[in-house]
């Protein structure tokens, strides 16, 4: 199978992250992974890129360092895919992570900053996408409410195992999520939420699946399919087997 982390952040687009995309790249690839989905912070998450842009210039601007990591990953054949995080209720720390939109299909959504979730849900779907809940019921001091349950209606998976390291105020209640997930149908993913590369957190969680992921779109369509497994403590398992022990961190 081919391995994948969902949900990566870095430095030059996302404050929080403390290492390059190339780092990443490197990292990820000495781990055995194929590829990346880089998820950075878009407008209304805690970006680096400057809000007072134009809306198609900050898509641009937001889009530079991907396009600079797939040209690196496409020389190490190694699959850099688009992504995003961002919330989706303003000042609640509540996210979602979005997969198959093209930054251009972004541009084109003029009125995208002032979406909540039942707007985004339907932008992404229009063209194809899918929108999971990232880490639904963590615990932290950005979250303003953390049992706040989104409506599943508006979501076609969520992310049952947060591999993110517990530290600070945090806890990723997994076991909420994938209680969730089950509860509504969702397809599940996982993610590590990694910010700096070559730690022990890199290489624990993903998506393993049976073809290469060509681009976003392709990604999409593979979780739309469940024809996947996850990535969980650096174990591959099947969705159907999953307890709450075993997303624990």
């Amino acid at each position: 199978m081919f391995k994948y982390e969902v949900h990566i952040h870095t430095s030059a687009t996302s404050k929080c992250a403390v290492s390059s995309a190339a780092q990443m790249i490197q990292s990820f690839k000495q781990n055995g992974y194929d590829g990346i989905v880089i998820t950075n912070h878009f407008y209304n998450c805690n970006t680096a890129v400057d809000r007072k842009l134009p809306w198609e210039d900050f898509v641009g601007a937001y889009e530079y360092e991907w396009l600079q990591a797939k040209t690196l990953g496409d020389s190490l054949d190694f699959d850099v895919i688009f992504g995003v995080e961002d919330v989706y209720l303003k000042g609640s720390g509540k996210e979602v992570l979005i997969y198959g939109i093209t930054p251009e299909e972004f541009k084109m959504e003029k009125n995208y900053k002032d979406h909540g979730l039942s707007e985004i849900s339907a932008f992404v779907r229009k063209n194809g996408g899918f929108i999971a809940a990232a880490h639904p019921f963590r615990c932290d001091s950005y979250i303003a409410d953390a049992d706040y349950i989104p409506n599943p209606s508006f979501l076609d998976g969520a992310e049952v195992y947060n591999g993110s390291p517990n530290f600070g105020t945090r806890d990723n209640r997994n076991n909420l999520a994938l209680e969730f997930s089950k509860d509504n149908g969702l397809k599940m993913t996982s993610g590590g939420d990694i910010h700096k590369a070559f730690t022990k957190f890199v290489g624990l969680s993903g998506i393993a699946t049976y073809e290469r992921v060509k681009d976003t779109k392709h990604f999409a369509k593979t979780l739309h399919s469940g024809r996947y497994k996850l990535i969980i403590n650096g174990r591959i398992l099947d969705t159907a087997n999953l307890t709450p022990d075993s997303v624990t961190v």
